[in-house]
């Protein structure tokens, strides 16, 4: 159980963008980490995942951030909100890559990427159906809830998770989503700084 939940996690980046509907069934495993609250991460702070299971939720949260992201990029009113939405492809993808080598070297073997969490795909919805300034609104009300959950996940993880190649990944994407929370808080979609290896 504990390989093909971590399976489920390494591939996602290159599905991440082409994730469909259809895909979402095909990992019967990962059934049960789509019916994952949407709070789960904030409330799990002090007590961290297990490896399998953070490399999955961190999955999760990045392949939700690069697709809204994409829809940002083409559907944001406002210029900084397309650019930010560019940052968040760039960055989540960068820090995709950085879960996924630390957990290659801790020898968890690759499978299909996860499926999004319900509440998650709900997301995608709205903002699919929202245009102009509502989606600007929503895109940015639905980014602070997603990077506080990445927060929580990535900071726990990183003092107190149980594989130190992940501890280490995961310290160095926390800098990272703390400087895209610090830009939303400001309404900054501006390009100072970026994911680094």
């Amino acid at each position: 159980m504990r390989t093909l939940i971590v399976a489920a996690a390494l591939a996602w980046t290159t599905a991440a963008a082409a994730q469909s509907t259809s895909a979402q069934s095909t990992s019967t495993q990962s059934t049960s980490a789509q019916s994952t609250s949407a709070g789960s991460a904030a409330s799990d702070a002090a007590s961290p995942p297990a490896a399998p299971a953070f490399v999955m939720m961190a999955g999760q949260s990045d392949a939700f951030e690069i697709q809204s992201g994409q829809m940002a990029a083409d559907k944001a009113s406002r210029p900084d909100l397309r650019a930010f939405g560019q940052r968040m492809v760039k960055d989540h993808t960068a820090s995709t890559q950085m879960v996924m080598a630390a957990a290659r070297k801790s020898g968890l073997s690759s499978a299909p990427p996860p499926a999004l969490r319900a509440d998650q795909q709900a997301m995608l919805s709205q903002l699919q159906g929202a245009d102009g300034s509502a989606f600007d609104t929503l895109y940015v009300s639905q980014q602070l809830r997603a990077h506080q959950e990445a927060l929580a996940l990535h900071g726990a993880y990183a003092r107190n998770g149980d594989d130190e190649n992940l501890r280490k990944a995961a310290g160095k994407i926390v800098p990272v989503v703390t400087m895209h929370l610090d830009m939303l808080r400001k309404g900054d979609g501006g390009m100072s700084g970026s994911m680094s290896h």
